[in-house]
């Protein structure tokens, strides 16, 4: 949990939460009564920042410990951003509403997650598994993570907030769809490599419980009922009835 990792933990938080609290603040304020397309590139730079920081922090990773652990595969749940704000923020396509949605909720669920379990993040924790990583990098991987999950909260705010999607009563569907995919492909990919690929994975510390009781398969699609519900409930009773825009 949080408090595990000591005053590292809220020292990085108020760092990070006020520089992207800022950011987005200031966006919101200057891009709410901007032009779609306007908005969306606020999206666009943010994208390709974090491509360029998730490409050092796997070069590092690989050249210090000669191998990527599956949970540092750019397709957890946490990197779901890297991949839902291209298929809407570049060009419109068949896959944009559903992405926004990914862009969204979940995506904003992902950092609350991160914060309240961000694992061994501080430098003592990092020292007592006996890890290779040490110096310098141990706090830049720490800023990286810390930046990349509370930028996923932020830009879902900002995204709402801007109208560049908005939550109506009728597109719970996609949203439940895009979700749901996600998880499948996280199944898929954990049965075949034997390994968790997300917090989805067979051996999930999150999700344990879960598989433990009713198990690995059963415990999936109990989620999957789990997340039409979700979204079913808060389309239904936060959403409005007005048109999503293209």
């Amino acid at each position: 949990m949080f408090f595990e990792a000591g005053a590292f933990y809220f020292v990085y938080l108020a760092v990070f939460g006020g520089i992207v609290g800022i950011l987005v603040a200031t966006l919101i304020s200057k891009m709410k009564d901007k032009s779609y397309e306007e908005k969306l590139k606020p999206i666009r730079f943010f994208f390709v920042v974090l491509v360029i920081l998730e490409i050092t922090k796997i070069y590092a990773l690989i050249t210090i410990n000669e191998a990527l652990h599956p949970l540092r595969y750019p397709i957890v749940f946490c990197s779901i951003i890297l991949y839902a704000w291209p298929l809407f923020s570049f060009k419109h396509n068949r896959f944009s509403e559903a992405a926004k949605s990914l862009a969204v909720l979940p995506s904003m669920a992902a950092g609350l997650v991160f914060l309240v379990m961000p694992g061994n993040i501080a430098p003592a924790q990092l020292y007592a598994t006996g890890s290779n990583l040490s110096g310098f990098f141990v706090y830049a991987l720490a800023a990286h993570s810390f930046f990349f999950h509370i930028l996923m909260i932020g830009m879902g705010v900002y995204i709402l907030a801007v109208r560049i999607y908005t939550i109506q009563k009728n597109n719970y569907y996609s949203a439940f769809l895009a979700m749901s995919s996600y998880l499948a492909i996280a199944t898929v990919i954990s049965l075949y490599i034997r390994n968790n690929i997300s917090i989805f994975g067979p051996q999930s510390g999150q999700l344990g419980f879960l598989y433990n009781e009713v198990g690995y398969i059963p415990g999936q699609l109990l989620l999957i009922a789990l997340l039409f519900a979700i979204y079913f409930a808060i389309h239904k009773l936060a959403g409005k009835n007005t048109e999503t825009r293209a």
